[in-house]
């Protein structure tokens, strides 16, 4: 009996005291929750625009702001990074506030001007392009008229003849047209054209089939000039990480 009563008046004092904790500790949440925790656990931060941007706009870091935005609200691989957005050019309009994603920016080079346009070589048209070429590319177009280098240059019916950019070739005797820059190199199921080897470019994804490269109308009566006049082109290149 003596061990109930102290138990009744011990539970008198705690239970009080025990509500009082978990009420606190509840009013303490509610007050997390609205202040930090949502904001910890629903929300990310994205890369926006300050301003509406008009295509072929190179970004700079003055033009992006970071805000948080509700992890459902959000599309797939929005940029979070201000690094892979800085530099490069938006390919289209892209309005301010709007998730941004790297399907919106390309290098500078490759969004066309008002006066380019992205053109597709008439393999005629090439005498040999390297076997390595891909996207994004700086190249050079010579015109040859004899058959340069021809024990370095291979290809069959249908295919785009391919040099191996490993062994030299004379060019003493041809003439530069231009350069620019590779905006689609792609294979005869029209898919691009890619590097499987990490260690070097030797190991390509298929056979080198369409070269789309970025010219002017001015550039386009040069190449039609020469081809008229019997000649053909031989393609060089500097590497894309090399621009």
């Amino acid at each position: 009996m003596i061990f109930l009563s102290k138990l009744r008046n011990l539970s008198s004092v705690l239970l009080p005291i025990l509500g009082i904790v978990i009420i606190s500790s509840m009013i303490g949440l509610m007050i997390f929750w609205e202040t930090k925790g949502r904001e910890l656990y629903l929300y990310c931060d994205v890369i926006v625009l300050k301003e509406d941007v008009k295509r072929g706009t190179i970004i700079t870091p003055d033009m992006i702001t970071v805000v948080k935005m509700q992890s459902d609200n959000l599309i797939n691989n929005p940029i979070t990074n201000e690094n892979d957005v800085i530099g490069f050019a938006a390919k289209h309009f892209i309005p301010k506030n709007l998730q941004l994603h790297k399907e919106f920016f390309e290098i500078p080079e490759l969004v066309t001007k008002n006066n380019e346009f992205i053109f597709r070589i008439p393999n005629d048209w090439i005498y040999s392009v390297p076997s390595t070429l891909r996207r994004k590319d700086k190249v050079i177009f010579y015109s040859v008229n004899a058959d340069i280098g021809k024990k370095t240059i291979s290809g069959h019916e249908g295919e785009i003849a391919t040099y191996d950019p490993t062994e030299k070739i004379n060019i003493s005797d041809m003439q530069p047209v231009f350069s620019t820059i590779v905006a689609y190199v792609k294979d005869s199921a029209n898919r691009e054209l890619v590097t499987v080897s990490k260690e070097d470019r030797l190991d390509g994804s298929s056979t080198l089939s369409e070269i789309d490269v970025i010219i002017t109308l001015d550039n386009l009566k040069q190449l039609e000039n020469i081809i008229n006049n019997g000649s053909k082109f031989i393609i060089m290149y500097d590497e894309g990480a090399n621009i």
